[in-house]
């Protein structure tokens, strides 16, 4: 395991990006009610997957939600916890973290069914996986890069509680 440097970062931040005239723009092209997902939805994240379809975690239940861009065609995966968040691992497997359970589940997106879970601290908050990397909130103030098997290659202290996380290509959070 390998410690960085504590990180002195605020809590939230927004930076200006400049777009390159070459580079596409992303724009709102959709949105829909998450009633249209049931009663007492409640979505504060979610990830785009294979299809063009979304994966949404209910905060307020224990299930994350599968549809079409615009809402349709929803279906529902159960779970045994309320998930906090979530995001893809590959092609065939996403990430849901467990809240404060200590662990990230794995879903199999083609069965849509649950899989295995990877122990990694005292609560699985904010996520985020790049190319077989997988970032997580563990603990107050504490991020862990750890692999698809649990193994911590690097914890990160911070200042701060991050819950919403990225990760670049070059493992950077």
């Amino acid at each position: 395991m390998q410690l960085s440097a504590m990180l002195d970062i605020d809590q939230q931040c927004q930076a200006l990006v400049r777009p390159i005239s070459n580079q596409r723009k992303l724009s709102l092209f959709t949105s829909f009610k998450t009633t249209e997902l049931g009663t007492n939805v409640y979505i504060r994240s979610g990830c785009f997957i294979p299809h063009n379809r979304l994966l949404l975690p209910d905060y307020n239940d224990d299930k994350i939600h599968v549809c079409q861009l615009d809402g349709s065609n929803s279906s529902s995966i159960k779970l045994r916890y309320n998930p906090h968040a979530v995001s893809m691992y590959d092609s065939f497997q996403a990430l849901v973290t467990s809240n404060h359970r200590g662990f990230i589940e794995i879903v199999d997106l083609e069965n849509q069914e649950t899989g295995k879970n990877i122990q990694v601290g005292l609560e699985c908050k904010g996520l985020t996986s790049v190319n077989g990397s997988i970032c997580v909130r563990d603990s107050f103030s504490s991020l862990s890069m750890v692999d698809i098997d649990g193994i911590e290659l690097r914890k990160t202290l911070t200042t701060s509680d991050p819950l919403c996380l990225c990760l670049n290509k070059a493992n950077e959070i």
